[in-house]
């Protein structure tokens, strides 16, 4: 048999088998799945035909470059605990690379060079979000986070006004220290002789946390919101319940399609969180009768937004700030738990604080001005984004063309996403990039680097605005903790499994050993 056709049988066959162990992998009431997959497949080669492209884009390098590449891709990170390996080695040997999966082709920028061209780019062209973000949107409408144009640019500078500002972040720290002092007690009823912690705790620091993000928003705890008597959950169920569903619209991309979500019976309850949480949040501005000055909605009204407008950043607020900070809180505390040496100078760091009158009251709550002294403990906060970024994808759709250097121009329409662990682990920026080491972060060596190698709250004019906020919670929280208790884990990072979820999150909660300190100075409390 001539060795042509031995080579087509031996291709045919090949094909055959992983046709094969796909169907497998569906079971009898997904097999529309496929179907629609290869449809999709057949349209997206059809309109790949149709694009034009910028110069030197097909010679952007990446898998799955043929006819079949949108399935092989998708196959190949079938498994959403292999996704982030898999992407991780795409990154180690590409500075730029492209991917089709199935109906969307996308350009991961991997370098600090392109991510400055994109993400410092004031063309209001190149500021709008790509198609994964479209899995929120039932849940924060059309807020900051996805909205753009002249919509965009007005609430981005009403809420740095407002929200965001020197003074009002001074404001927040009596919210944070409250919540400081409730998570402290928490922990507390948790902390053992030697046993891990009979509740997880990510479970314990998000109650706090979605406290200080309700009561900044609306000026009253999340635990002040009576269950919704359709389902019969609480305000935080509700939020908690709205991230699993993202999450699984993330690993599994298929249900990013509106005709195929409807056939899966989690796309009612989907609906039932996005009229109810929508539906409360109005409910709490139309009936607001809070005198403490909480709350944005006077401020927001008196600037011209509605009622509709203020829910809508609302929920937005709560949906970027409150699992993003509670992920980082977690491995933050996972990390120092790893490496009990930088635990004890930050221990030392925070003592020096509490102590000193002018940082810290008689009540023992930090001042404002107290957490930029916390100086060797954010060194820690950012090496513990650098290695784990809770933020660990972003994505941008731009809509005018963006040349990124003289060989590379990507046009208009292009998905374009930034894979943060790619970045951050690259050894030409962080040396030893799996070790933990809080001095890539001192002043000399932030100096030497590039600001668009460190992208924990992305960069630019559409960088997160809340990434102040954030820093507050954790370093307040991290120093009152460590004043108080001894932080064990009993994993190993290495056994650790990150899912790609909404944010980077561990399959299992992590499993912690919390002691009070020898010499407690927060006994009474």
């Amino acid at each position: 048999m001539p060795k042509v056709v031995l080579i087509s049988l031996k291709m045919s066959l090949d094909l055959s088998l992983a046709l094969t162990k796909i169907c497998d992998c569906f079971t009898l009431s997904n097999t529309i799945i496929l179907v629609f997959l290869s449809f999709l497949l057949l349209l997206y080669n059809l309109q790949q035909r149709k694009i034009k492209k910028g110069k030197g884009y097909k010679n952007i390098p990446g898998p799955g470059q043929h006819f079949l590449g949108g399935l092989a891709n998708l196959w190949t990170m079938r498994n959403p605990k292999a996704v982030i390996k898999v992407l991780e080695g795409l990154c180690a040997k590409y500075p730029i690379f492209r991917a089709n999966l199935i109906s969307h082709e996308i350009v991961f920028l991997n370098s600090p060079e392109y991510v400055q061209k994109l993400y410092g780019s004031k063309d209001p062209n190149h500021g709008a979000k790509g198609f994964a973000y479209n899995t929120l949107k039932p849940l924060v409408r059309d807020g900051l986070l996805l909205s753009t144009g002249e919509k965009w640019k007005t609430r981005r500078k009403v809420l740095n006004k407002h929200m965001f500002s020197f003074k009002t972040l001074q404001s927040y720290m009596k919210i944070v220290n409250s919540e400081s002092d409730t998570l402290v007690k928490s922990l507390g009823e948790c902390a053992t002789a030697g046993s891990e912690m009979g509740k997880p705790l990510n479970e314990i620091v998000e109650a706090s946390v979605l406290n200080i993000v309700t009561q900044i928003t609306l000026g009253k705890n999340a635990t002040d919101f009576k269950k919704f008597e359709e389902t019969d959950l609480t305000f935080a169920e509700m939020i908690n319940g709205a991230k699993n569903l993202i999450s699984k619209k993330v690993l599994e991309p298929w249900w990013q399609v509106d005709q195929i979500w409807r056939f899966n019976s989690l796309s009612k309850l989907e609906k039932e969180i996005s009229e109810f949480s929508a539906k409360h949040v109005m409910n709490s501005l139309v009936n607001d009768v809070n005198t403490d000055g909480l709350g944005i909605k006077k401020d927001l009204l008196a600037e011209g937004i509605s009622l509709e407008g203020i829910a809508e950043e609302v929920l937005t607020m709560i949906g970027g700030g409150y699992e993003t900070t509670v992920t980082a809180l977690q491995i933050f505390f996972f990390l120092l738990a790893l490496h009990p040496h930088h635990q004890e100078l930050c221990r030392q760091e925070a003592d020096s604080i509490f102590e000193n009158e002018d940082l810290c009251t008689s009540q023992g709550h930090l001042e404002y001005g107290a957490l930029s002294k916390l100086k060797y403990l954010e060194m820690c906060m950012n090496e513990a984004f650098r290695l784990l970024p809770t933020a660990f994808f972003s994505m941008r759709c731009i809509e005018a063309p963006i040349k990124l250097d003289e060989d590379i121009e990507l046009p208009s329409g292009t998905q374009v996403a930034v894979f943060t662990p790619g970045i951050h682990k690259n050894p030409k920026f962080f040396p030893e990039p799996e070790k933990f080491k809080p001095e890539r972060f001192s002043p000399e060596e932030i100096k030497n680097r590039s600001p668009f190698a460190f992208l924990p709250f992305s960069t630019g004019p559409r960088n997160c605005i809340g990434s102040k906020l954030a820093t507050m919670e954790i370093l307040s929280f991290t120093a009152r903790i460590l004043r108080n208790y001894e932080i064990y884990t009993t994993d190993r990072l290495e056994d650790v499994v990150f899912l790609p979820n909404l944010t980077l999150t561990p399959e299992k909660p992590l499993n912690f050993i919390i002691r009070r300190r020898a010499a407690d100075p927060y006994q009474n409390i």
